[in-house]
């Protein structure tokens, strides 16, 4: 731990994707789905970094951009909300709509299509390597995320593709068609003010196309792609020392923009992003419980 100017910068390891050789001939895949028997679940393992620094954002937080860095921090009251059922869809989704639109235009058109609960506590779901854990279900409080990616099975451009086709099947090609098509994820807690395990963002500009490994990942419904992430030495990893619930992160997943994506050496239009743990925090300290929300995002004029 640092402490600069009232930031907390926290040394730690992060986990990465491993890479064998066998993926030169054999793809990445993990099955979200009850495998066959004897077949295994994923073919792929993580390794820990060497520690690293993660900054804090706090007092500079105007600094940081969907477009520069692939994400970003924007203040919005959220009000006491039941996040077990329909009232997440009902409350929730609104304010979430709201905060895209102020940051991508007002005549944005939106699509969410998943939200996902995460908590470090009591209320997570337990599951082993060789359990079955319906992920469709986004009422299933899982343990945060704690390996450097792109999250979800949409993130490639094929997949997002894909994710549209599938999810606005009617629209599908004509959405494919705007001006600009993102996908972007907010996040937040949504209650204590975050002590262990934050969400630390890695700038997209300092992520080049070799350092991702895309990962197929299957669904009983779907077959997404995703990218796990190698460990380079020259990423800038940040995050939000005692995020609030008051406090959503706008992390950029996808985007068309070919100014942005897919002509440059970097990636400022994919966000690796991860959990981590903070030496330290009390025993009594709150689990960290958050809200994700993911969207499609389409800007037509």
């Amino acid at each position: 731990m640092y402490i600069q100017g009232g930031r907390i910068d926290q040394l730690t390891k992060l986990q990465y994707f491993k890479w064998e050789d066998k993926f030169r001939k054999q793809k990445p895949y993990s099955l979200l789905m009850q495998a066959p028997d004897g077949f295994p679940s994923v073919n792929y393992t993580h390794e820990s970094g060497p520690p690293e620094t993660v900054e804090d954002v706090r007092g500079r937080e105007h600094e940081f951009t969907l477009d520069q860095h692939g994400f970003a921090l924007r203040v919005q009251d959220l009000p006491a909300i039941d996040f077990n059922g329909e009232h997440v869809e009902e409350e929730y989704f609104p304010l979430v709509r709201q905060l895209i639109r102020d940051e991508c235009g007002l005549e944005t058109e939106i699509v969410i299509f998943d939200w996902r609960l995460r908590s470090s506590g009591p209320r997570r779901t337990e599951h082993g390597a060789a359990e079955y854990v319906n992920l469709a279900d986004p009422q299933l409080y899982l343990r945060p995320a704690v390996v450097a990616h792109v999250m979800r099975p949409d993130q490639t451009p094929n997949a997002a593709r894909r994710r549209v086709l599938h999810h606005v099947p009617e629209r599908g090609e004509d959405l494919l068609n705007s001006k600009r098509f993102r996908i972007i994820n907010v996040w937040r807690p949504m209650a204590s003010a975050v002590q262990d395990c934050p969400l630390a963002c890695c700038d997209g500009s300092t992520v080049r196309p070799e350092d991702m490994v895309p990962v197929d990942t299957v669904r009983s419904s779907v077959v997404g792609e995703s990218w796990q992430v190698m460990y380079r030495d020259y990423y800038r990893w940040y995050y939000v020392s005692k995020q609030t619930k008051n406090e959503a992160l706008l992390i950029k997943m996808f985007d068309s923009d070919k100014a942005r994506h897919g002509l440059t050496r970097r990636l400022e239009s994919d966000c690796p992003h991860t959990s981590f743990k903070i030496d330290g925090v009390p025993a009594s300290a709150p689990p960290r419980e958050s809200i994700e929300v993911r969207a499609l995002v389409f800007n037509h004029g």
